[in-house]
C-alpha cells in the first residue's frame, strides 16, 4: 500500500465519524500542527471551476517544500473572498506527507475520492469562487501560505509556473500563474499531484545562480544521463519512502528543468531551483521517495526527492520539458528487496535499453535490502545466452509456447475513461505452464511491434489471464488491477487485429471490425481456443466495470456472452 493509499484509507475511517469530509471540522479537537513554518507548504494549483457542477469537484494542490515529512494534523484550510471576508475553514485530520510531495485536497466525500485527489474536505469550505478568491493554510497563529486567484477558466486549473521551484513568496506573484493546457482527464486540464507546466512569459528557466552569479544552464543531452539502478519494491521499508533509482552522469551539467515520469510526455516531477543543480561527470545520483535514512532503508544520501510510485512492471524516463526524452528504461519484473542493476560495463543510454544488460543486485546497503545506490554497480554475475533465462539463481532453457497454448481473450482498443495511448490493453490466456521470453506481438502477422525481452524467466502458469498494457501506472491506465507486460504500439479502434507469436511463427491471431468506446472486446470463456476466437460470434462487448469506469475483466475470466 502506498503512502497516499494509506492516507485515503485513514480518511475513509474519519469519514464515518465526521460526515461530509475527511477530518474534523474547524474548531473541533485535533492533533496539533505545531512546528509548521511559513513556506513549509506551498499552494501550487487551484481547480476552482471544474467542468460541469462545481460542488464536489473542486480541488487545490499543496507541495511539501520543507524537505522533511510533515504531519498535517490540525492544519486549517481556509477559503474566502479575495479580501479575506466570508471565510470558511476545515481542520485536517492526521495526514503524513513526505518531503517533496504534491498533495491534492478536494471538495469530495472521503469515500468518493477520484484518482487525482488525496484528501476530501467535503462541503466544509463551500464552493470556491470563480471570479476572485483566496486560499490559505494556517497553523494556529502561523499563516503557512496564502494565495489569491481570479478568473478561473472552466475546466482548467490555474497553476504556479513549473519553471520555478514551489515557493510561498514566489506564488504571491500573479504573473507566475497561468491556466493549464494539458488534460489529465477527459475535459479537465491540470497536473494534480505532479509538477506544473511552465507558464509562457514567466521567469526564464534558461539561467541559474552559481554561487550568487547568474549563468546559462548547462543542459544535458541524450547520453549524458543514464538510468543505472531501480528499486521498485523495497523489503525493509515501505514503498512510499523506500523506492529509489540511480542515474549515472556522463559529463558536468545542470539538472535544472530535467523532468521525470513513467510515460514520456507525461511529466510527474520537474527539477527546479533558482540555484544551479550541478552534477559532476562520473558521479551517481540518487533519486528517492524519502529523504530520511530511517524511512528510505538507509540510503547513503539523497540528491533529489520525487513523489510518484514505481510499478513492479513499468517504465521510467528522464527528459527535458514534455517533448525530449533523455533516457528511458522498461523492466518486466521486480524482486522484493532487490534493486535492478545495470551492468557497469554497459553504462550508456543505448545499452540500458537491453534487458540482458540488467541483473539483480547482490550487495547489501543500509537496512539490509540489496543494491549499490550512489556507487558503481557490481558486474552482473550470470551470462544468459539466447534461448535461455534465469530462474532464481539457475539458468535454464526457455519453455516456449506452442500452438494452442496462448489464446487472445480480451482486447481494450478504445478506452473511454483515459486516453488510448495509456489505457489500451489486451489479455492472453495460457493453457500450459510456459515462459513468455521472446514473445512477439503486433497488429499484422509478420510485422512484430513488441518483443518481450528479459534476462529472467517470464513464467506464466496454466490458466493465467496475462494482461498486456500500454502503461502500468494504475492512475494513468484507467485503473487496471494488474499489468504483467507492456507493449508499445497503438491498437486500432476499427478494422483491427492482434497476434502473438514466437520466432516468426504465429501462435494466435484475431481480427475485429469495430469496437465499443469504453468496453473491451471479450471472448466467451467457452470459446477459449485459437480456433474458436477466430469467429466473431464468440466475441461481445464486456459489461463488468473496472478501475476508472471502463468495462472489462482484465486478468480474470470473461463473463459469458449473451
Amino acid at each position: 500500500m502506498t503512502r497516499l493509499q494509506q492516507i485515503r484509507s485513514s480518511c475513509g475511517i474519519f469519514a464515518l465519524i465526521f460526515a461530509g469530509a475527511c477530518g474534523p471540522a474547524d474548531g473541533e479537537s485535533s492533533a496539533s500542527c505545531e512546528g509548521l513554518l511559513p513556506g513549509d507548504l506551498v499552494i501550487t494549483e487551484v481547480m476552482a471551476n471544474p467542468p460541469g457542477e462545481d460542488s464536489g469537484n473542486e480541488w487545490f494542490e499543496l507541495y511539501n517544500a520543507s524537505g522533511r515529512e510533515l504531519d498535517l494534523a490540525g492544519l486549517v484550510l481556509v477559503a474566502s473572498r479575495s479580501d479575506g471576508t466570508d471565510a470558511k475553514k476545515h481542520r485536517m485530520a492526521t495526514t503524513k506527507l513526505p518531503g517533496g510531495t504534491y498533495f491534492v485536497v478536494g471538495s469530495m466525500l472521503a469515500d468518493k475520492l477520484p484518482a487525482h485527489v488525496d484528501y476530501g474536505y467535503g462541503a466544509t469550505l463551500g464552493t470556491l469562487r470563480n471570479e476572485t478568491g483566496r486560499l490559505a493554510l494556517t497553523c494556529g497563529d502561523v499563516t503557512v501560505d496564502e494565495v489569491s486567484y481570479k478568473d478561473a477558466k472552466d475546466g482548467a486549473a490555474k497553476g504556479f509556473t513549473g519553471a520555478r521551484a514551489p515557493d510561498y513568496l514566489g506564488n504571491d506573484d500573479a504573473t507566475s500563474w497561468c491556466n493549464a493546457t494539458a488534460e489529465f482527464a477527459p475535459g479537465q486540464k491540470g497536473s494534480p499531484r505532479s509538477a506544473n507546466e511552465a507558464c509562457p512569459g514567466g521567469p526564464s528557466p534558461t539561467t541559474c545562480n552559481d554561487g550568487g552569479t547568474p549563468r546559462d544552464i548547462v543542459r544535458p543531452k541524450v547520453g549524458d544521463l543514464v538510468i543505472s539502478e531501480v528499486m521498485t519494491s523495497p523489503k525493509r521499508v515501505s514503498d512510499t519512502t523506500g523506492e529509489w533509482f540511480e542515474v549515472y552522469v556522463a559529463r558536468d551539467l545542470d539538472l535544472n528543468g530535467v523532468t521525470l515520469g513513467t510515460v514520456p510526455g507525461t511529466v510527474k516531477a520537474t527539477l527546479t531551483s533558482a540555484d544551479c543543480l550541478q552534477a559532476k561527470g562520473g558521479s551517481w545520483l540518487i533519486f528517492a521517495r524519502g529523504k530520511e535514512a530511517a524511512q528510505n532503508g538507509g540510503l547513503p544520501w539523497v540528491d533529489h526527492v520525487y513523489g510518484f510510485a514505481l510499478a513492479s512492471v513499468g517504465t521510467l524516463y528522464l527528459g527535458l520539458g514534455t517533448a525530449e526524452v533523455l533516457d528511458l528504461v522498461t523492466w518486466t519484473s521486480s524482486k522484493e528487496g532487490t534493486a535492478s542493476s545495470l551492468d557497469p560495463r554497459r553504462t550508456t543510454a543505448q545499452d540500458n535499453d537491453d534487458p540482458l544488460a540488467w541483473c539483480r543486485a547482490t550487495a547489501t546497503y543500509g537496512a539490509g535490502d540489496l543494491g549499490t545506490p550512489g556507487a558503481e554497480n557490481s558486474a552482473c554475475p550470470v551470462v544468459v545466452t539466447q534461448g535461455k533465462c534465469l530462474d532464481g539463481e539457475a539458468v535454464r532453457d526457455i519453455v516456449k509456447p506452442v500452438s494452442g497454448q496462448l489464446v487472445i481473450t480480451e482486447i481494450m482498443a478504445n478506452p473511454d475513461a483515459v486516453d488510448d495511448s495509456v489505457g489500451e490493453w489486451f489479455e492472453v490466456l495460457t493453457t500450459a505452464d510456459l515462459d513468455l521470453n521472446d514473445l512477439e506481438v503486433g497488429i499484422t502477422p509478420g510485422t512484430v511491434k513488441t518483443t518481450l525481452k528479459s534476462i529472467e524467466c517470464l513464467k506464466a502458469s496454466s490458466g493465467t489471464h496475462v494482461v498486456f498494457a500500454r502503461n502500468s501506472d494504475g492512475e494513468l491506465n484507467g485503473g487496471l488491477p494488474q499489468v504483467s507486460h507492456l507493449f508499445k504500439f497503438d491498437l486500432l479502434n476499427s478494422t483491427g487485429g492482434l497476434f502473438v507469436g514466437m520466432g516468426g511463427a504465429v501462435l494466435d491471431v484475431v481480427t475485429y471490425s469495430k469496437t465499443t468506446a469504453g468496453a473491451a472486446s471479450s471472448l466467451d470463456p467457452g470459446a477459449s481456443t485459437p480456433e474458436a476466437n477466430d469467429l466473431s460470434e464468440n466475441w461481445c462487448a464486456a459489461t463488468s466495470p473496472y478501475g476508472a469506469g471502463d468495462q472489462g475483466t482484465p486478468g480474470a475470466a470473461s463473463k459469458p456472452c449473451p
